[in-house]
């Protein structure tokens, strides 16, 4: 898979899912969450993705959720 068709894959996913974690995208696609951590991190620089606000009233620290943004 190349960088390229990982980010439209990881695009693919939000526009089906809505939001998704880092973890819930590499067990989907079968790569590491580095790799995907990488592609996230390229796609919030290029504004295509937002990182959403944790939701309040779960213990410990949340996981990140993605989403695609708003112009997406």
């Amino acid at each position: 898979m190349t960088q390229l068709s990982t980010a439209n894959e990881i695009i693919s996913l939000l526009k089906k899912n809505g939001s998704m974690t880092i973890l819930e995208i590499a067990t989907t696609l079968r790569l590491t969450k580095a790799d995907i951590r990488y592609q996230i991190n390229n796609l919030l620089k290029s504004n295509v993705i937002v990182e959403e606000k944790p939701t309040n009233g779960t213990p410990g620290r949340p996981a990140k959720r993605y989403s695609l943004a708003p112009e997406n």
